[in-house]
């Protein structure tokens, strides 16, 4: 009897993905299909973190404040700086990559 193959398993290897039969990839597909919006909103709450590194996303607000600039300008330089991503089309910085942006800036 065959094994049926889990997400966990192809987190972990993701070539298993070839071996999978149409009912399996529908099912995991299905699996992820539930769980991507909710990951999604929590992703753009901007309250992630990840708690190895204690980094997490800041939302245009919360970077514009932190860097003492207009909210404006932080949209135009936006594909300039190092630390800001697009997620679902919205505009955030990870609190980490900030932090290093302004220790190096010149003094």
């Amino acid at each position: 009897m065959k094994t049926l193959t889990t997400l966990d398993d192809l987190a972990i290897d993701p070539s298993l993905a070839k071996c999978l039969s149409s009912e399996e990839a529908i099912g995991l597909l299905s699996s992820i299909g539930c769980i991507q919006p909710v990951l999604s909103a929590v992703v753009c709450s901007g309250k992630v973190e990840n708690k190895s590194t204690g980094d997490r996303l800041l939302d245009v607000k919360e970077a514009a404040d932190r860097l003492s600039c207009t909210v404006d300008w932080l949209y135009r330089q936006s594909k300039h700086l190092p630390f800001a991503c697009k997620l679902s089309g919205k505009l955030r910085f990870r609190e980490a990559g900030l932090r290093e942006y302004i220790k190096n800036l010149p003094r």
